[in-house]
């Protein structure tokens, strides 16, 4: 119960950073906009339903939401380290058909190539989020999860969202997204999702 509680005033301190409120950042609002918070019915939201119908309401948001990603980023590589259900892997897929979906629980099977990459992870993953720290893969993305299931996870978040090697990042409370792009100011959204 304290669970729903808890979700529930989360979901109402973020409402308002939802629609882009507060975000000065062309490019970070439309992508909040557009790709995090799109409504528009995609034609894989009835496939995903018709495919998974016992999804729970968080894993099919994380799905729809890697599928817009997917479709935003189009990736050469997906690297996924945490996740073992094949609706976020076909979520991927769906969104950019040449991507290459990897999973690997050995971070040396991890490349740092130039074209666009995804990388998932658990936020206490600390040897591939430091791995990517140093490399700093200027297009690509780190799928961060779990960032708020507890004080030193929430902690970890904060430290690696602060770090000087990362770019911009959105804080959707379900995960976190981390952009290696320097150029882009940096800045850590917290968004309703």
């Amino acid at each position: 119960m304290w669970a729903k509680v808890r979700i529930s005033i989360t979901a109402f301190r973020r409402y308002f950073r939802s629609r882009g409120f507060g975000i000065q950042s062309p490019w970070a609002y439309s992508f909040n906009r557009y790709v995090i918070n799109e409504r528009y019915p995609y034609y894989f939201y009835k496939e995903l339903d018709a495919m998974h119908p016992r999804l729970s309401h968080i894993d099919r948001k994380l799905c729809l939401l890697y599928f817009r990603i997917a479709n935003y980023l189009q990736p050469a590589n997906v690297f996924d380290t945490f996740h073992t259900r094949s609706a976020f892997e076909e979520s991927f897929i769906a969104g950019c058909a040449k991507t290459h979906y990897i999973h690997t629980l050995d971070n040396s099977q991890l490349t740092f190539g130039d074209g666009p990459n995804i990388y998932i992870c658990d936020i206490n993953n600390v040897d591939l989020t430091s791995r990517l720290l140093e490399e700093s893969p200027q297009k690509s993305l780190l799928i961060v999860t779990d960032i708020h299931a507890s004080h030193v996870q929430r902690g970890r978040w904060e430290v690696l969202a602060a770090d000087t090697r990362t770019g911009v990042c959105f804080d959707l409370y379900h995960c976190g997204l981390v952009f290696f792009d320097n150029k882009k100011t940096k800045q850590n959204y917290v968004i309703y999702f």
